[in-house]
């Protein structure tokens, strides 16, 4: 049972890294005793403990940082108390499959490897970390919590990216373990480990050095509306759509009445008007609404500002836009989300097995979009401001972010509308939220997040918060002076991705394995 005790530790280790607590320190114990579980199996090679491992590991590391997973499930599909029960077991217990693949590596490399462990510490685990990374769609960070908060200078290695960094803290983390494995070492034997402990704290100052210059600001009101989620049953409830229709209006001209200065942009978040849009249709299913068009159109003509706002609209399929209004248009602009949530807004398999929608009552069936075009408003300076619009959920991918992205030196900033009000939970918000801190380190550019209920904040590109203590689950308006990134070289992480590293590292991995089982086969062979 020990080894198991090894993950037990882990998971409430590493469910303290995240927020609300934050901890770097739960971080990297949360990582030894990943190591320490891994060895057992090196040592064993045990395919039992590997699959049992990991569905242990999943399920408490979801009971410990995951809490508000169960309600989220009932609240986003609708589905019947037994029914929830079923998914939340089930989802638990594969959600974190990630570390399956660490596990499952590590059971490959004892079964047909011939390595002596040295190897397996500093060369095979940190790589199986970042396959794992790589062939696991969910990327909160988990292992690292949400990367230091208030710690700013261990987290700017992550602008070679978020598996970068895990890498290097990883090799950080085996350091550790060997040194202290090896009290008896000479003081010159340890200076390599201690090198590699303290390599990527100089580099992390040294990125601190850098200069961030900007060449303007333009100023924000983030509108948090603090409404419920909306059920469907209400889209068919004409005094809820008047009411929310209404509160739209007044809380956006109370922001633009408010502003000491005038707005460059005024933002809403996802779903502050829920089920409608503005763009016609004559599709059965549109989802078109003239009164909602007038609002936003009022919004602009007679305050002569920029909006941005969340709709769904009918283009060929149901779709959850971000869009932009700006004020020397009349055309409305859209970027269509790309990454969609399973289960939210959309039924895997739902065609084949029509039942699930019975079954799921509240999911939608979006189609995602694929443009990953920039959007662009004048600010009152006359200056052509670009920025990448991003929908909830896809801030959890950088992947997507970076392809976008890439080479280009536009846009300015990141902006990311989300709802996070079918969690019920300030948890949920705080991670999510850290999520957005990385993206704006790996692009080199600030990132607003605009959220309906909270948590409402804006990062530079340190990942350091331009709002001070937001508040949550408050209806509340948010004024923001955010200064632009001058243009010039992108982040490595923006311009080339995560392949460089993968690629190499792969590579590194098969040598090894190939030339080390050969030169123990030959050293055998002599014997």
């Amino acid at each position: 049972m020990i080894p198991y005790f090894y993950l037990i530790i882990s998971t409430i280790a590493l469910s303290l890294a995240l927020e609300p607590v934050g901890s770097s320190v739960m971080g990297m114990v949360g990582i030894l005793f990943i190591l320490r579980f891994c060895l057992t199996i090196y040592q064993t090679t045990d395919f039992k403990k590997t699959v049992f491992g990991t569905l242990f590991f999943s399920f408490f590391l979801t009971l410990f940082a995951f809490t508000w997973v169960f309600n989220s499930i009932q609240n986003i599909t609708g589905a019947n108390y037994f029914t929830t029960i079923i998914l939340y077991i089930v989802y638990s217990l594969l959600s974190f499959y990630k570390i399956g693949i660490i596990f499952l590596g590590t059971y490959i490399l004892s079964r047909y490897g011939k390595q002596n462990i040295y190897i397996f510490l500093f060369i095979y685990f940190p790589i199986l970390f970042v396959l794992s990374d790589w062939f696991s769609p969910m990327v909160f960070p988990v292992y690292w919590g949400d990367f230091f908060r208030n710690q700013i200078f261990l987290r700017q290695i992550v602008r070679f990216g978020v598996e970068t960094f895990g890498f290097v803290m990883v090799l950080v983390v085996v350091s550790m373990y060997w040194l202290y494995s090896n009290k008896t070492q000479s003081i010159k034997a340890k200076i390599p480990y201690f090198c590699l402990i303290l390599f990527p704290i100089f580099l992390n100052i040294y990125f601190l050095f850098e200069p961030y210059q900007t060449e303007s600001q333009i100023r924000l009101a983030l509108v948090q509306p603090n409404i419920p989620f909306a059920k469907r049953e209400e889209k068919e409830n004409f005094e809820s759509m008047r009411s929310s229709l209404q509160n739209f209006y007044d809380i956006g001209l109370e922001a633009i009445q408010k502003s000491e200065h005038p707005l460059d942009l005024l933002v809403f978040p996802e779903s502050s008007v829920p089920f409608l849009g503005t763009l016609p249709s004559d599709h059965p299913s549109s989802t078109y609404n003239q009164s909602f068009e007038e609002v936003v159109f009022t919004l602009k003509k007679n305050n002569r500002t920029n909006i941005v706002f969340n709709e769904l609209v009918w283009d060929g399929g149901s779709r959850n836009s971000l869009s932009l209004l700006t004020k020397n248009s009349d055309y409305i602009k859209r970027k269509y989300k790309q990454k969609l949530m399973p289960f939210g807004e959309y039924i895997p398999l739902g065609d084949l097995f029509p039942i699930l929608l019975k079954i799921f009552p509240e999911s939608s069936a979006h189609i995602p979009g694929n443009s990953g075009e920039f959007l662009k408003f004048v600010s009152n300076q006359g200056k052509e401001i670009s920025f990448f619009g991003i929908v909830c959920y896809e801030i959890m991918f950088p992947d997507l972010i970076q392809s976008n992205l890439s080479q280009t030196t536009e846009p300015k900033f990141l902006l990311n509308l989300t709802n996070d009000s079918w969690f019920e939970s300030t948890r949920e918000s705080e991670q999510h939220a850290g999520a957005g801190k990385l993206r704006a380190i790996e692009m080199g550019i600030p990132l607003v997040r605009a959220a309906l209920n909270g948590l409402t904040q804006g990062y530079d590109p340190y990942g350091r918060e331009l709002l001070a203590n937001p508040p949550m689950f408050q209806k509340a308006i948010f004024f923001l002076d955010l200064p632009l990134s001058r243009a010039g070289e992108p982040t490595f992480y923006r311009r080339f991705g995560a392949y460089p590293l993968r690629i190499t590292l792969i590579l590194i991995l098969i040598f090894t394995f190939f030339y080390s089982n050969r030169q123990i086969s030959t050293e055998e062979n002599q014997k």
